[in-house]
């Protein structure tokens, strides 16, 4: 218990981060009765610390420590915030007090990560930022207010980017922003710049406030129980994650969350006032709970969790419970880091029950120190530190050291000598030396020294030390008796009383010095910043450092990983040459550490760290010690790390808990050790490594530690030495409980030392060596080192090396010098097999290496031999196991092998469950226990089963011994009907066999006894039965044979093809030929039926069968048909079709042509009798291109075509000529089909000329205007080379554009493209029609040019037109009426209507319609001006309108005469202007 005073209430407790001190907030009643305030300190042992009190008038409500400074915070219920510098030396002296800043009680008071900031806050809303100086003195910085009681502040450490430049400069006085929540639920982002904004407003007060700092996350607890994610970015805005109601009771939801601590990265561990701890993982989204009832009866079953602590160092979490329990659970699993995602969550296997204890006081609050293994517990009736005992051991030389309890200590020189003795003060530390050693509190320290000779130990007075580093040396390796303290920057070097001699100092870059080790005269020192020093102290006041200080990285990076990594323990060897360093991975913000799976040795020489990494066995290294005569042997002893679910307990002696206190219990010694078995998983394994300079770490040996063998103590050539386990300790004062022989030093001799009995420097030195190129499989200078040596263990020793390297070439040679007959037969035997891992197991298993046989076949996949060792070890459920897992083809085996191995040690019953599993029971059962006389036994396990097979056998026994009703019974159980009928007719008890087969339907059971009644000449009931058992063969042949035709047709269409053609036969004989049709039919015989068909429909009433007869077999043809398929004989099909074609069944007769492939018959009959080819009948009809000729097929494929043409099916025709190589009828059908789409696309892919042209010719007959036409009719054109075809085109395409749109100058281009391709084209009369074009597109162009002058140059385009009217064939360039008409519209424009007229004159004269060329309002006005009446023109216009051709003839000859003599009349008049025009 804490020494304070009874009526002292203790309000409030922090650990200091830096020194092993507790502050206390306390209140009490003075003498007056007044309430006074103070805050006390004590020591990790509960001490009161002196003149280290603090008095105010009011509470202290809330404390904090500075991380990684001795400054204390306090925040006072009248406003005040205070900071104290306390060390524990020295009184505490004030280094900042003010009160301005609050006016309300202090709710909330947060260090900086840095300490260089310090938030507060109060019930009346205001928060204020603070900067802290060197000297813990603060000043103010910001200040914000709200209107709401402050509840809860955390610090978000998300670093902010900085340009380079600032980076440095901000780097040290950074402070990240802060979040802080009220009781109305508000969320308020601040940092010491100025900003605070609320970014959340929930429903209730917040009560937790913690940030995930992994995923960069705010943790929100609220009154309500509401847990709230939110991702925090760099600049302060939030997101929400996640929001879920925590689910408790009632009465728990009222009060909110007591207590919620930080349990791994992204773990809450929360004391809900239930009957549990809830554990809920937030990077998986998974929850579990740690229930006190795990426990056991040690707890209340009222009991409740109050309050909740975690240590991120020892990995355990603690709770209080409401009745005064504290429980300590531990982590021991490999700790899983927030970044593995979801799935990779903690489980709640992978924690322990560690310890429990009882307080008798309701706990209020529990609090973890910084450093390992104390616990502060405040209750009602005060505070209880619980300290965890670390066992401390030692080893040098001949003296061992042993705690035994918290003051005691086992004295121990060789092995036999022991003795006890009292330290006086508590052991938390322990270094030994070859006759002294010294132990440690972190108070003081003491050293004892052992004489040799009397075996005496003298206890020295103890003297002041708050180091937990020490090391000690004695004269016999160094000049004078020795002690090296760490203590701050330097490591002080004094004698056995404390009496400081000298030093060794240490820059502010190398960092504190750590961790110390002692080996003979050099002194290892490992420094806070990880540098590496050894010393040589053989003068201790004048130590000299051997080269300079190396840097302890690591290998895989080349980087120091100080915030990743925290050092265990170092050991360096005799020769100052190397250190061992062992570490503990350091995980996320926590901190929380967790063992190193690597051995990490550093080697001086070179400068460089090599690895042995323990992972791949799932362990890691807890102890090592280097040998003293060969400095590169060291031993190591590994422990397994506790797989992730499980809840096994470690092994072995260790830390064991204790309370100091009266009433605490320590926690269970471990159970008996697992015991050594092949691949067995053992928690602790002893490994022997060889590091040198030249090769690295190389393994030796490995072997698991022995169940009577408690932790390593060391090594010294040929022995490694042990412990035992640890004595139990009394529940108070610390004594020990046994004798003086409690604690037993054990020694196990090196592998390779077996056997030899003198041993002196030569032999260790040899077998040293021997060992050593074993270890690099030199087996060459292994022999020589060892070849002066007559021991047979030598040779094993080899021969179990050629295991490691495979060398089975010198394992010969080892097995005959050892005289192993047996196993160098079976290791040669093995090797026939070619196979070197087998070969190498079989080798294992002779030298009694069965673990390494096991692995080799594993790796060798030979899962059978490995079955099949384990079976020879006994270790049958791995055999099962591995059968069930890799080796099912041997599981059955495995299990018949282990049966007999059950019946020859007489456990029946398992034998009997494995017979049954290898499903040999049917024999091995009954076997085994015949053979044991159990014949009542057998009967009740055969009662009891229901396997028919051995009921049967039973059955049939039970016959043989003439015990019929019971055989009958075990017949009718074991579904026997046959056995059963049997027996009752040989009993002659046939109604019950009668009814036993009409009940069952059994068809063996129903033949016997038809059989019985055929024997009786019971004929029908016979066939009856024959026919149900479905034996048809036995009812047709008595069928047959009495004359029972009826009964003959019916079994016969039940029974198989063989039974149906012999009836069919019989029928056929007998004339019946319906019947004899439908059993061919049946029977498969289609030809024989369809022969009996033939000859009915050709001569019915000559064979004698009726009309009606013939229509059935007819309808039986027609059946025939529809079975008939692909499959069924061509001649059949022939034959069938043929009948229905004499039945004018023509489209039943094309499908059978088709399937009988007779495409030719089927094409021919379709076009002879009009059946319609569909599509799919197309696809029938042809044929395939295996099995056919390429002409005969093209033939088929050919008239296929003609006969789609003749039906109109023009799309299928094309198809099936294309298919037939007949490509130009192929776009014939096409053309005829008349689609265009199709036409042009099968053009496209064609390549014939002669397609290309007649596909142009097609589409010159569609709207050639369309785009994708006329282009396709020019390439297809030009394709085909056919120029006179294209320069036609072009004509044709410009004589379109004057007929319908009189666009000239559209039809000279046209013309202009059909001169280049009429040029390009051959023939005879090519230079005739390129003449002709040319001179029609000069007469166009003339044309086009007057259309040009008409506006310009009107008289230009007089005089044009009217040369162009004398041309000869003016008609095959242009339309004279365009002509004409330009002339008249020209004059009407000019007033000359006379001349116009004359002009409309001339083209009445050639016949050309004038309202087709000239306006209406042009006509009326020249006939007005002129003072001819319009409707004679127009009826002129319209003569023949309604009349016939010849009427039409006539009448143009009389108005010819009547333009003639019109004309003569004007010509007379002079109203032409002198004759310019001529005709």
């Amino acid at each position: 218990p804490c020494k304070v005073d009874l009526d002292t209430l203790v309000e409030n407790v922090v650990w200091s981060t830096c020194d092993p001190i507790a502050a206390f907030a306390t209140s009490r009643l003075d003498d007056n009765d007044k309430e006074k305030f103070q805050v006390l300190f004590v020591n990790n042992e509960g001490g009161l610390i002196l003149n280290s009190v603090i008095t105010h008038t009011a509470a202290a409500r809330v404390m904090e420590w500075q991380p990684n400074g001795r400054v204390l915070a306090i925040g006072w219920s009248d406003g005040m915030v205070s900071c104290w510098n306390v060390d524990g030396k020295t009184r505490p002296t004030s280094t900042f007090s003010g009160s301005s800043q609050h006016n309300s009680a202090i709710t909330v008071l947060k260090w900086n990560p840095a300490g260089k900031r310090l938030i507060t806050g109060d019930k009346s809303g205001t928060v204020n930022v603070w900067v802290v100086d060197n000297r813990g003195t603060l000043t103010p910085s910001r200040q914000y207010r709200k209107r709401s009681h402050v509840t809860a502040a955390v610090f978000c450490v998300i670093p902010p980017k900085l340009d380079s430049q600032r980076k440095i400069d901000l780097k040290k006085t950074y402070s990240p922003a802060f979040f802080f929540g009220t009781d109305r639920g508000g969320v308020v982002y601040a940092d010491d710049l100025g900003h605070c904004t609320e970014v959340q407003h929930l429903s209730s007060s917040i009560d937790k406030m913690l940030f995930f700092e992994e995923q960069s996350r705010l943790v929100i607890i609220t009154r309500s129980l509401l847990l709230t994610q939110y991702h925090v970015a760099e600049d302060g805005r939030v997101t929400r994650v996640s929001q879920v109601k925590l689910g408790v009771s009632k009465d728990v939801a009222d009060g909110g969350i007591r207590s919620c601590v930080w349990a791994g990265p992204g773990l809450l561990a929360a004391a809900t006032g239930e009957k549990m701890v809830r554990l809920l993982d937030l990077s998986s989204d998974e929850s579990y709970n740690l229930s006190l009832s795990m426990v056991g009866d040690a707890v209340d079953r009222s009991d409740r969790v109050m309050v909740v602590a975690f240590s991120p160092m020892d990995r355990y979490l603690a709770v209080g419970t409401r009745m005064g329990m504290i429980i300590i659970w531990k982590y021991n699993s490999i700790l899983k880091t927030s970044k593995e995602g979801s799935g990779s969550g903690i489980a709640q296997g992978d924690w322990e029950l560690h310890y429990k204890t009882s307080l008798n006081s309701p706990v209020r609050n529990i609090l973890w120190s910084h450093g390992q293994g104390t616990l502060m517990a405040v209750t009602d009736s005060g505070a209880i530190i619980l300290s965890e005992a670390v066992m401390q051991q030692g080893m040098c030389g001949r003296l061992s050291v042993v705690q035994v309890s918290t003051m005691h200590v086992s004295v121990h020189l060789d092995l036999d000598d022991a003795w006890i003795e009292n330290t006086r003060i508590l052991v938390r530390g322990m270094s030994v030396a070859d006759s002294s050693f010294v132990t440690w509190d972190g108070k003081n320290a003491l050293v004892c020294t052992v004489n040799l000779q009397s075996h005496r130990s003298t206890i020295l007075e103890p003297f002041s030390c708050t180091s937990n580093a020490i090391v000690i040396a004695d004269s016999k390796h160094i000049s004078e008796d020795a002690l090296f303290i760490s203590e701050n920057s330097m490591v002080k070097v004094t004698n056995y009383g404390g009496v400081q001699k000298g030093s060794i100092t240490f820059s502010e870059a190398e960092g504190r010095p750590e961790h110390l080790h002692i080996c003979g005269k050099f002194l290892y020192v490992v420094t806070a910043n990880f540098y590496v020093k050894v010393f040589d102290v053989n003068k201790p006041t004048m130590p000299k450092l051997l080269g300079s200080a190396g840097r302890f990285t690591d290998p895989a990076t080349g980087s120091v990983k100080s915030s990743k990594l925290s050092i265990r323990s170092i050991r360096g060897n005799a020769t100052g040459s190397r250190v061992a360093i062992m570490t503990s991975h350091v995980e996320g913000s926590l901190k929380v550490q967790h063992p190193d799976s690597r051995l990490h040795i550093f080697d001086r020489i070179k400068g460089s760290v090599n690895v042995y990494d323990f992972t791949h066995q799932s362990r890691y290294p807890a102890r090592a010690n280097w040998d003293n005569f060969d400095d590169r042997l060291i031993v190591v002893e590994a422990v397994r790390m506790q797989s992730a679910g499980t809840n096994s307990a470690p092994g072995g002696s260790g830390a064991s808990p204790k309370a100091q206190t009266d009433g605490a219990e320590t926690k269970a010694d471990a159970a008996d050790k697992p015991k050594a078995t092949i691949e067995g998983e053992n928690l602790h394994e002893v490994v022997l490594l060889f590091a040198s300079t030249e090769h690295g770490i190389l393994l030796q040996d490995s072997f698991p530690r022995d169940s009577s063998h408690g932790d390593l103590l060391g090594i010294a050539v040929p022995n490694i030495y042990f412990r035992n386990a640890v004595p139990s300790m009394s529940a108070g004062d610390g004594t020990p409980t046994g004798n003086r022989h409690t604690v037993k030093i054990l020694a196990k001799v090196m592998r390779d030392f077996v056997g030899v009995n003198q041993i002196d420097d030569a032999t260790k030195y040899a077998l040293l060596e021997f060992s050593f190129n074993l270890t690099l499989g030199k087996l060459d200078e292994a022999y020589r080192a060892v070849k002066a040596i007559d021991s047979p263990f030598i040779w094993e020793n080899m021969a179990q090396m050629c295991v490691k390297t495979k060398r089975l070439d010198v394992a010969e040679v080892c097995l005959g010098n050892m005289g192993h007959a047996r196993g160098a037969a079976a290791l040669r035997e093995s090797m026939k097999e070619n196979s070197p891992d087998v070969s190498v197991g079989i080798l294992a298993i002779q030298l009694g290496l069965l673990d390494d046989a096991a692995r080799l076949f594993r790796e060798a996949g030979r899962f059978d031999l490995l079955n099949t060792l384990y079976q020879a070890a006994g270790q049958w459920e791995k055999a099962i196991s591995l059968a069930k897992a890799h080796d099912r083809l041997h599981l059955k085996t495995t299990h018949y092998h282990y049966a007999k191995f059950l019946e020859s040690i007489g456990d029946v019953p398992e034998a009997i469950y494995h017979f049954e599993q290898s499903e040999t029971f049917r024999t091995e059962i009954p076997r085994m226990l015949y053979s044991l006389g159990q014949v009542e036994e057998l009967e009740d396990y055969v009662h009891h089963s229901n396997d028919s097979a051995l009921l049967k056998w039973w059955a049939a026994y039970l016959e043989s011994k003439e015990r019929y009703d019971k055989a009958r019974k075990y017949y009718l159980k074991s579904g026997d009907y046959l056995s059963l009928v049997r027996i009752l007719c040989f009993q002659g008890d046939f109604q019950k066999a009668a009814d036993i087969v009409q009940d069952t339907k059994d068809n063996a059971a129903t033949y016997h006894f038809a059989r019985q009644l055929e024997s009786q000449g019971q004929l029908q009931e016979a066939i009856s039965y024959y026919a149900a058992s479905g034996c048809y063969n036995h009812a047709i042949r008595l069928a047959k044979a009495y004359g029972m035709d009826t009964e003959l047709m019916t079994f016969a269409i039940k029974s198989t093809p063989s039974l149906m053609l012999d009836c069919a036969t019989h029928f056929e004989q007998k004339g019946d030929l319906e019947k004899a049709v439908q059993l061919y039919h049946k029977g498969g015989d289609y030809l024989h039926a369809l022969d009996i068909c033939f000859r009915v429909g050709q001569s019915g009433d000559a064979v004698g069968v009726t009309r009606q007869q013939r229509s059935a077999i007819f309808d039986m043809v027609n059946i025939i048909a529809q079975d008939l398929g692909a499959d069924t004989s061509p001649q059949i099909l022939a034959r069938c079709a043929e009948f229905l074609v004499m039945h004018r069944q023509f489209e039943k007769a094309v499908e059978l042509y088709i399937m009988a492939r007779r495409y030719p018959q089927a094409i021919e009959m379709c076009m002879q009798q009009k059946v319609n080819i569909t599509e799919e009948m197309a696809q029938l009809l042809t044929p395939p291109s295996d099995g056919f000729d390429s002409n005969e097929r093209k033939e088929i494929l050919a008239n296929l075509g003609r006969a789609l043409k003749k039906q109109g099916s023009f799309t299928l025709a094309s198809k099936k000529y294309t298919q037939a190589g007949d490509r130009i009828r192929a776009i014939k059908c096409l053309l005829r089909g008349g689609d265009t789409k199709a036409v042009i696309q099968f053009a496209s892919i064609s390549r014939n000329a002669e397609i290309y042209k007649l596909a142009a010719n097609y589409l010159q007959q569609m709207d050639w205007r369309d785009g994708e036409i006329m282009k396709a009719i020019i390439t297809f054109y030009s394709k085909a080379k056919a120029y006179e075809q294209l320069a036609g085109f072009y004509d044709s395409c410009a004589q379109v554009e004057i007929d319908e749109y009189r666009d000239y100058e559209k039809a000279y281009r046209a013309l202009k493209e059909s001169m280049k391709y009429l040029r390009e084209a051959k023939g005879r009369h090519i230079e005739e029609m390129v003449s002709t074009l040319e001179s029609r597109l000069s007469l166009i162009e003339r044309f086009v040019t007057a259309r040009k002058c008409a506006k310009k140059d009107p008289d230009e385009m007089v005089a044009i037109c009217e040369n162009i009217l004398e041309e000869p064939q003016l008609d095959m360039a242009i339309r004279v009426g365009d002509c004409l008409a330009m002339l008249v519209e020209h004059f009407h424009h000019t007033g000359d209507m006379r001349r116009a007229y004359q002009y409309m004159l001339d083209m009445k004269e050639r016949r050309i319609l004038l309202h087709p060329y000239i306006d209406a309002e042009v006509l009326d006005d020249v006939h007005r001006a002129v003072g001819v009446p319009l409707d004679d023109d127009k009826q002129d216009d319209d003569v023949g309108s309604d009349r016939d051709e010849d009427e039409i003839v006539e009448e143009v000859d009389e108005v010819d005469d009547e333009i003639e003599e019109e004309k003569a009349q004007f010509n007379r008049s002079g109203r032409y202007g002198g004759g310019k025009y001529r005709k």
